[in-house]
């Protein structure tokens, strides 16, 4: 699972594959254009918010502290997920404790 997280961190923004819990919110965005057109782009970014926001109550519920984050690389999530059309549109990293220096922007080398 580490490497998988490793090969969709985009420029070594983040270090997620350190984080005990990584979760991808993921969709067809084909079908949602088909089904909504036009508003295909605001309705599934409001209802992946939505999703995400409630992800974010239930760890924080359970004493878990959780961050969004949506600089990853996609193609990964599509290769593991179904293809060309399947899209992640957020990542929640969940940890047990604050987020803490491993989760800061990385200058530098990977540590």
């Amino acid at each position: 699972m580490r490497a998988f997280l490793r090969r969709c961190q985009l420029a070594q923004s983040t270090n997620a594959h350190l984080a005990p819990a990584t979760f991808f919110v993921t969709t067809d965005a084909d079908e949602w254009r088909r089904e909504r057109g036009d508003r295909a782009y605001v309705d599934l970014h409001l209802r992946a918010g939505a999703a995400t926001t409630r992800l974010l109550v239930a760890a924080s519920a359970e004493g878990l502290v959780a961050r969004v984050h949506n600089g990853f690389l996609t193609q990964p999530i599509r290769d593991v997920t179904g293809g060309p059309s399947r899209i992640a549109v957020f990542a929640v990293m969940v940890a047990r404790k604050r987020a803490s220096a491993r989760y800061r922007i990385q200058v530098g080398a990977d540590r």
